[in-house]
C-alpha cells in the first residue's frame, strides 16, 4: 500500500553506501530497476516538466553506469552513485508522478511479486507501448546511457534506449518475461481492471484502452528478445 501526504516527506536523507554493502543480490537488483523505472516514468507523464526531465535523465545516466557494479562488486563509489540516482529518480517522479508501468505492476504485487521486480518486468513492454509519443525523450535517454547517436535519427535513438535497457537486464541476469508459475495469464482481465483503478494510468502520456493493457500483459508473458 502506498502512503502519501506532505507529512511523509523526510527533512533529511542520508545516502550512506555503507548501509547497503551487505544487501542481498536480488533485493539490490529489484530496488535498482525500481529506481530506473521511477526515472523513465517521470519523463512519460502528463505532469513532467523540463526540470523533472533533467533530474530524471541524470538519474538514468547514473543508474545505467552504476547498477551492475553496485550489485556485483563491493565498489563503494558505485553504491554511492546508485543511492544518489535513486534519490534523484524519486525527486523526479515525486513531482512528475508515475505512469503505466506502476499501474500495471500493482496487480502483480497483489499476486506477491516484489514491487521492483514487477516494475522491472513491465518496463520494456510499457516503453515499447509509449514509444510513439515519447520518441524525443527516449532518444535523450539513449544518449544519457552512452549512445552517441551522431548519425542516428530521433526514432532510431528512441528504439535504442529500449535495447540498452534490455542489455542491462541481460547483464544483471534479470528475467525477460512474466513467469506463468507465479502469475496466471487467465488473470489478465482482472489485472486490467485493477490497473485502471491506479492514478498512474490516468497520467501516462499515451492513453490506453482495456485492449491495450491486456496486450501489454500478453506481451509480458511472451517475453522479449534482442
Amino acid at each position: 500500500m502506498s502512503v502519501g501526504g506532505s507529512a511523509c516527506y523526510p527533512d533529511v536523507a542520508i545516502l550512506d553506501p555503507m548501509l547497503i554493502v551487505n544487501i542481498p543480490f536480488w533485493p539490490a537488483v529489484n530496488a535498482g530497476l525500481d529506481a530506473l523505472t521511477h526515472a523513465v516514468e517521470a519523463c512519460c507523464t502528463t505532469l513532467s516538466t523540463p526540470l523533472t526531465d533533467c533530474i530524471a535523465m541524470e538519474a538514468i545516466r547514473l543508474i545505467y553506469r552504476n547498477l551492475a557494479p553496485m550489485v556485483f562488486t563491493g565498489d563503494l563509489e558505485a553504491k554511492n552513485m546508485q543511492l544518489l540516482a535513486s534519490t534523484m529518480a524519486n525527486i523526479a517522479c515525486g513531482n512528475a508522478k508515475l505512469g503505466l508501468v506502476h499501474a500495471l505492476s500493482q496487480p502483480l504485487g497483489a499476486r506477491h511479486l516484489p514491487h521492483g521486480y514487477a516494475n522491472g518486468i513491465m518496463l520494456p513492454f510499457v516503453m515499447e507501448f509509449n514509444l510513439p509519443v515519447c520518441k524525443e525523450k527516449f532518444a535523450a535517454m539513449a544518449v544519457a546511457m552512452g549512445e552517441e547517436g551522431l548519425t542516428s535519427s530521433t526514432g532510431e535513438l528512441a528504439e535504442q534506449a529500449i535495447v540498452l535497457i534490455k542489455k542491462l537486464y541481460l547483464e544483471l541476469g534479470f528475467p525477460n518475461k512474466l513467469d506463468e508459475k507465479k502469475v496466471n495469464p487467465k488473470d489478465i482481465p482482472d489485472m486490467v481492471e485493477r490497473a485502471k483503478t491506479r492514478p498512474q494510468w490516468k497520467v501516462n502520456l499515451r492513453k490506453s484502452t482495456d485492449e491495450d493493457l491486456a496486450g501489454i500483459y500478453e506481451k509480458a508473458f511472451k517475453g522479449w528478445e534482442l
